[in-house]
């Protein structure tokens, strides 16, 4: 298998159509805040201080880096999701599960060029 370089977690600017024809979008600062959101509630879920987040990891994540990813002040690559769901014992895919369905469902609708999160993390590709 090769492996190749990280992707980080980006989200362009995405169109969405509904019923009624307008358009609408999910911006970066939208995304982050949403997965933020999502990870704040993953590691309170398990009970874990951002403190021990840093313990667990081995330094590998330090608090203050972990709480900018939860505010949505940093972007996250694929390489660090991983990291941190392996800190947390879920799966990258929940993780992604969770903030695309807090994003009503627009993991579904994304354009061809923008990146399918959800096909990254599982080893899928659009054909």
């Amino acid at each position: 298998m090769r492996r190749t370089k990280p992707r980080k977690l980006v989200i362009r600017r995405v169109h969405t159509s509904g019923a009624s024809g307008n358009t609408s979008g999910i911006d970066t600062k939208t995304f982050a805040s949403t997965a933020g959101r999502v990870l704040r509630d993953v590691r309170t879920g398990r009970r874990l201080s951002l403190r021990q987040v840093a313990i667990r990891s081995g330094g590998r994540f330090k608090p203050s880096s972990v709480a900018s990813y939860e505010r949505g002040e940093r972007q996250l690559s694929l390489e660090r999701l991983f990291s941190l769901s392996e800190v947390y014992g879920i799966e990258p895919e929940r993780i992604v599960a969770a903030i695309a369905h807090r994003l009503g469902g627009q993991e579904d609708r994304l354009d061809r060029d923008d990146v399918t999160i959800v096909g990254m993390l599982t080893g899928t590709r659009d054909r």
